[in-house]
Order: structure tokens, then sequence, then C-alpha cells
């Protein structure tokens, strides 16, 4: 049972970072490096508003913007079911939008985390979490452009995430009340 859980962490590391590595383009770490903020459209350009997008914002909340904390996930968390390496946040519930808020102390620019959001009743066994990797929305976060706001989303979805990373962090997802 041991070599089935290190293998199940091995294949969510690998997809995780398949998922992640193709929402972070050269050219948005160049806009970044220039003092800009990168506006990034998670998954394929559609018109329909069931497609989640992401959109990076600064650091600052604009003013009269209420978000409250539903759910955060922390790199000290436990093993989510004893599998090392896998993290799973409580679920949470939104209508339309969460905003995903990194805090990653002593960060260099482009120190980040890689996670996925996936419903939360996908939750229930190790593959089924796994297949739902897949089609979940990429959370690529990045300590230069910290917040990053989802928009699409409608129903309960838990954060999942696997790459390790050699850094502290803590992911806080916020929706408005």
């Amino acid at each position: 049972m041991h070599s089935f859980g290190m293998g199940l962490g091995s294949v969510a590391i690998g997809i995780l970072t398949i998922v992640g590595c193709g929402s972070l383009n050269d050219s948005a770490v160049e806009e970044i490096a220039a003092g800009e903020t990168p506006v990034e459209t998670l998954g394929p350009e559609t018109s329909a508003p069931e497609t989640p997008t992401a959109e990076v914002s600064d650091n600052q909340v604009p003013t009269g913007e209420s978000w409250t904390t539903v759910a955060t996930l922390r790199s000290s968390d436990p093993a989510w079911q004893g599998m090392n390496g896998l993290l799973v946040s409580s679920p949470f519930t939104t209508t339309d939008e969460v905003r995903v808020v990194l805090d990653m102390p002593n960060a260099e620019r482009t120190d980040g985390i890689v996670g996925v959001i996936i419903p939360a009743d996908k939750t229930t066994d190790a593959r089924e979490l796994l297949g739902a990797l897949r089609d979940g929305l990429a959370v690529t976060m990045i300590a230069a452009a910290p917040v990053q706001v989802f928009s699409g989303l409608d129903g309960t979805y838990v954060l999942v995430q696997s790459v390790p990373v050699s850094k502290a962090w803590s992911l806080d997802v916020q929706t408005r009340p």
C-alpha cells in the first residue's frame, strides 16, 4: 500500500507541475520585471461565463472592495489522507468569484506555488482526486503578483497543492460577502 501511495503522490506532483507550467509565460515574467501588473487568463478563452478565469492584481485591495477568507492552505498543513506532499484545503463555496492571496515570507520575485481548484466532491478517494486535477482550474501564484481573482466558479471547491516548495507559504481563498 505504501508503494501505491508513493506512486499516486508522484502522479499528483507530475500533473500539478504540468498544469502549472503552461500558466505563466516568459512575457508575463518580463512584464513583472518591468514593474507592470500582468493579466492572465487561465483555460481556453471563450465568452461563456462558466469558463473560470484569473486576473492578477497588485498587493493593494481596491478601496471599498471587501473579501472574506473562507479557506486557507499552508505548507505546514497535514498531508491529505496521509499522502506525503499532497495538501487539500477545507471546502469553500462560491458563486462566481474567489480571490487567492499568496503569503510567502522571504520569497524572491519568482518564487511561488502551483495548485488546482477542483470540485470538493472529487476528494472522496485518491483516484477521483487525481482525475479531477486534469480538469481543474490551475492556480499559479508568484511572489511578484501574489493576488489573483478567479471568476466563473459556482459550487463547493477545494484547493489542492502537491508541488514541493522549499519555503514556507500560505494561500488564502477569499470570497465576497
